[in-house]
C-alpha cells in the first residue's frame, strides 16, 4: 500500500489488494502537540469519492475556540481499514 499526500491535510490510502467492495470500516487517529485546548480529527472526506475498493481518501483538520476546520498536516496520522478482501 501507498499514501498520496494531495495537500495540506488531504492525503490518500491505496490498497495493494483490493477490498471486495466499498462497506470496510476506516479508523483514524492524529496527534498534536498543542498549548491550547484543539479537537482534532482524522478521517473519511466529505465527498461521494471517498471511499472505493482500492483507495480511502482522507483529511485530517483541526478545531478550537478561535480557529474554525483547518486543515492540517499532522506530525502523526494512524489509519486502519478492515473488511473483506477481494
Amino acid at each position: 500500500s501507498s499514501i498520496t499526500d494531495n495537500g495540506t491535510g488531504l492525503f490518500n490510502h491505496n490498497f495493494t489488494n483490493n477490498f471486495s467492495n466499498n462497506d470496510y470500516i476506516v479508523i483514524g487517529a492524529s496527534q498534536r502537540a498543542s498549548t491550547t485546548s484543539t479537537i482534532h480529527n482524522y478521517g473519511l472526506q466529505d465527498a461521494a469519492t471517498e471511499r472505493t475498493t482500492s483507495v480511502a481518501q482522507m483529511d485530517s483538520h483541526y478545531v478550537n475556540d478561535t480557529i474554525s476546520r483547518t486543515n492540517f498536516d499532522f506530525d502523526v496520522n494512524d489509519f486502519t481499514a478492515y473488511g473483506d478482501l477481494a
